[in-house]
């Protein structure tokens, strides 16, 4: 599209033109979401009007994660949070190198409700409490201590040896994980060696749990719910203490 100009005064006539190169595509997208704390969606974008040859997408975030910046509609992590918060993201389009259009939308994340939060506290507290009670009984007893040389007797290994991701299946160390998991007081996930979302999610609350051991030495705020060396460091201390 070219605009033209032209001024004319007792000197002469001045022209000038500019061209201005509108994208002929458009970005659809939800104005807002809603979100529980630590949840997951799909930003899902479409491209309006008359696709580009070249697509580049990008992807920015005020706050959460994703599970990709340039594609058109990733997964968002939200943070957990402890009290209602909004971010925003902007998806912006280019076609090629020229220039881009941009789209932003809401995330609203609305905290875990308090009595379900509480309710699993309160069970980590009973599992913890019984534990503890079952030791002082057999020491009454004189019975042999629960643990044995191969590690703490409640899980099914002595340590976590190597690096766990999600979607891993079958895997003796993912049991293992998913056992402490559930001792941790970790509701949703289930000990069956398969790392399934509720296991990458409870990962995910545990590294932020322990953000000063395991995220922040590398400046970040938000678990990847990936079992890396710091992270299984913390959890091998864990069951050493057999906790």
């Amino acid at each position: 599209m070219v605009f033209s100009l032209s001024c004319t005064g007792d000197q002469g006539t001045v022209s000038d033109s500019i061209t201005v190169n509108a994208a002929a595509f458009g970005i659809g997208l939800a104005e807002s979401i809603e979100i529980s704390s630590g949840a997951t969606a799909t930003l899902s974008a479409e491209i309006t009007g008359t696709a580009p040859s070249s697509p580049v997408y990008q992807w920015s975030c005020t706050g959460g994660s994703l599970s990709d910046s340039s594609i058109l509609s990733p997964v968002y992590t939200a943070p957990a949070v402890t009290s209602d918060k909004r971010y925003v993201c902007t998806l912006t389009v280019r076609d090629g190198n020229s220039a881009g259009i941009s789209k932003k939308i809401n995330i609203n994340v609305k905290t875990v409700p308090q009595n379900v939060a509480e309710l699993e506290k309160q069970i980590a507290e009973i599992k913890a409490l019984i534990a503890a009670l079952q030791k002082q009984l057999a020491a009454l007893a004189g019975l042999p201590a629960t643990e044995s040389s191969t590690g703490n007797a409640k899980y099914s290994c002595a340590q976590l040896t190597k690096y766990l991701i999600y979607n891993t299946q079958n895997d003796p160390e993912v049991k293992c994980l998913q056992e402490f998991l559930i001792a941790q007081g970790f509701s949703g996930v289930a000990a069956i060696g398969n790392y399934d979302a509720a296991t990458r999610d409870a990962v995910k609350t545990f590294q932020e749990k322990y953000a000063a051991e395991i995220l922040a030495p590398y400046g970040l705020t938000y678990g990847s719910g990936n079992v890396g060396n710091d992270t299984r460091r913390k959890i091998n201390a864990l069951i050493a203490a057999g906790q």
